[in-house]
């Protein structure tokens, strides 16, 4: 893996909001050079595929960056860096369709973006009757 791995030489921060920041870093490459990396930092995220009486729950939401509304399986942002996935996805799945649910299965954490974000994404799924 070394052969992969950049070298933090530096970081600044250029953008701190409620929900990401941004810093751009200078990295020594594996073969000596030089580069930049802009990079979104975000707290974390979770989803749940939700069946109800077998049928997987959804949600409409109006989604501002490509101005159009997006139908979606329950999700959200965890609050801080502190909150646990599991539950920010409870309150989630309450705020966004009205349901609790007690029976629970962690599925898959993932990186959304790798390419340009650290944000990772935990996802759930709860069959209820």
């Amino acid at each position: 893996m070394d052969n992969y791995r950049e070298i933090e030489l530096s970081r600044q921060e250029k953008f701190k909001g409620k929900i990401i920041s941004l810093d751009v870093e200078t990295v020594k490459l594996p073969n000596g050079e030089v580069s930049f990396r802009e990079i979104v930092r975000h707290n974390g995220a979770v989803s749940c595929l939700a069946v109800n009486e077998g049928r997987a729950l959804f949600v409409t939401q109006w989604r501002e960056p490509f101005k159009s509304v997006s139908i979606e399986i329950p999700a959200g942002k965890l609050d801080s860096a502190l909150e646990k996935p599991f539950e920010a996805i409870q309150r989630e799945l309450d705020e966004e369709t009205g349901y609790q649910a007690s029976n629970w299965k962690k599925v898959y954490d993932f990186y959304t973006s790798p390419g340009f974000s650290d944000e990772k994404k935990c996802i759930f799924i709860i069959v209820m009757n």
